[in-house]
């Protein structure tokens, strides 16, 4: 939240709105990787781990996982240096927007090796370290984005910052991972043995679920990027700064929860690798329960906190909009809360295809009357249209997703 408030303040609302565009062309980019490698791996080797797994099995796992990262990483520098200007001069009359984009696709690749870190330590349960991690990562992301706006407050400089807050990032991971691999995770394959099978590691294995789990997760990531693509195209980087600003803000707040949702994410696989599908339905029960009763008082104290606390922080005229948007998008991050559970589950149950069926349906119940919406209200009418989709799929979700949970613990 801090750089964010450094960011905003630093750059200017104007360049800010540029700066929202930038990302939002890259994360953009990013739902055309359909490898679903990240969320297949880090579902399978939960799996893996609660049957016991050799080292062998283990080692394909992570090998399949870095030569889909290099691969991505080099075909999106590649493409998004030569396309990307030509479309942000054609959607937003700026070429430069697109020049930057391809020069940050750079940092895709360290950001695939820490995630794979994380990946290794959470399905460790060494959550202690997880969360150091994050700790440090915005604490250096907080550092770097200072460094950068004290030199040059503009769009290049926040490039750059991103570029080196995600190799040295990696960089601290790989260490720790090799500090730790002996002691607290000896199933995982040394550096040599890693190396070892990547000539020969099966890219097609379980290709399907990567390639479902990719569809799913990318039509998730849709339903904000769009929302945001179209309040620009509209109304161009002033309408967008605010949106950008409130999405910001708000997933900061929805961060507070991502200690419980890594958990999760390595405990379930785990129960339905193992078969303890009675325990997972009442453990899920208590949880839901817990985030439900949880976000309820935080997101209701927030609603009065807000508007109070953000035009301090950010600047009264750059926050003179975002703050309606970030009442209204606490109701989005109830729903996120509530539902973040159901991914690891569906992932693990190898419901996937049914749950991107879902988000499908979402978009296009949501998208009839998302035009009226954003033409006629700008940025609220692009929350409105995210509360919808969210709330649609988080619906069907739940009923598909608990009644097969419900069907295993009772058989």
């Amino acid at each position: 939240t801090l750089s964010v408030i450094v960011v905003v303040r630093g750059l200017g609302l104007e360049e800010f709105g540029r700066w929202g565009l930038l990302l939002a062309l890259n994360e953009t980019w990013t739902l055309l990787n359909l490898s679903g490698v990240a969320l297949s791996i880090q579902t399978r080797l939960a799996i893996a781990l609660g049957g016991g797994a050799e080292r062998d099995e283990i080692a394909d796992l992570l090998a399949q996982y870095l030569l889909f990262a290099f691969a991505w990483a080099a075909l999106s520098f590649v493409v998004l240096s030569a396309l990307a200007p030509t479309v942000t001069r054609w959607l937003y009359a700026d070429a430069s927007i697109g020049m930057w984009s391809g020069l940050l696709s750079l940092r895709i690749l360290g950001s695939s090796i820490y995630q794979l870190a994380l990946i290794c330590f959470r399905n460790h349960r060494l959550m202690r370290v997880v969360a150091i991690l994050h700790a440090l990562n915005q604490a250096l992301l907080l550092a770097l984005v200072v460094l950068a706006l004290s030199v040059e407050a503009s769009l290049p400089s926040m490039v750059y910052a991103r570029l080196a807050h995600a190799w040295l990032l990696m960089l601290l991971a790989v260490v720790l991972v090799w500090c730790l691999r002996v002691q607290s995770m000896p199933r995982l394959p040394t550096l040599r043995e890693l190396l070892a099978r990547l000539p020969h590691v099966a890219l097609h294995r379980d290709w399907r679920f990567g390639v479902m789990i990719s569809l799913d997760k990318n039509l998730g990531t849709l339903f904000v990027k769009i929302a945001l693509q179209w309040v620009g195209a509209v109304g161009g980087p002033l309408a967008v700064a605010p949106f950008a600003l409130a999405l910001r803000v708000i997933e900061r707040i929805t961060f507070l929860a991502t200690g419980l949702f890594e958990n999760m994410s390595a405990v379930i696989p785990r129960l339905v690798g193992a078969g303890e599908y009675g325990r997972l339905w009442h453990t899920l029960r208590r949880v839901q329960l817990a985030l439900l009763g949880g976000s309820l008082v935080l997101n209701g104290l927030l609603f009065f906190i807000l508007p109070l606390v953000v035009p301090p922080l950010f600047g009264a005229e750059e926050s003179a909009g975002a703050v309606p948007l970030m009442r209204w998008l606490l109701l989005y991050a109830t729903i996120v809360t509530v539902t973040g559970v159901f991914g690891p589950l569906y992932r693990a149950q190898r419901q996937v295809r049914l749950a991107a069926l879902a988000k499908l349906a979402a978009l296009a119940l949501a998208s009839l009357p998302a035009y009226p919406l954003i033409s006629q209200h700008g940025a609220l009418g692009g929350v409105l249209y995210i509360i919808l989709l969210y709330a649609i799929s988080g619906a069907l979700t739940a009923r598909f997703t608990l009644a097969e949970l419900k069907r295993r613990a009772a058989s």
